[in-house]
């Protein structure tokens, strides 16, 4: 699921970040959450994928309300996160998205921000039909 695929075309960065904001806690649904999360290991309070041969890596914080995603040095792995529309799915719970880019000592740049679950799939599937910087 290339949900930073905006951010690739214009090339933001370094970071890329997906804010997921639900309208209640989704701290009863930790273990439904895990579940998804079995190519990640648990450091720091942080879910990490390391790519191998670069200092790239997905991390994915779990908070009360949010699931903050990173796509860390320009990692651009959409297989990292395949998980996370069958994850959305299972949870149920409404949520608006944030997609921006920006760490390292970079301000943040917001690309894109919705309402919901189908908001999110056609902005995905928008970028999946080639569309790129000369289109947006």
């Amino acid at each position: 699921m290339e949900w930073f695929w905006e951010i690739k075309a214009k090339t933001g960065g370094p970071n890329y970040f997906l804010q997921l904001d639900f309208e209640r806690s989704i701290s009863s649904q930790q273990t439904l959450i895990e579940s998804f999360l079995t190519d990640y290991r648990k450091a720091n309070g942080e879910w990490r994928h390391h790519n191998s041969g670069d200092h790239s890596y997905t991390g994915i914080s779990i908070a009360p309300t949010t699931i903050f995603i990173t796509k860390g040095w320009g990692n651009s792995s959409a297989s990292d996160d395949s998980f996370l529309l069958d994850l959305l799915q299972a949870l149920a719970i409404p949520f608006k998205w944030t997609i921006f880019s920006g760490g390292e000592g970079y301000a943040n740049v917001i690309y894109t921000a919705g309402q919901n679950l189908e908001a999110l799939v056609a902005y995905v599937r928008l970028g999946s039909m080639g569309n790129n910087q000369e289109n947006l």
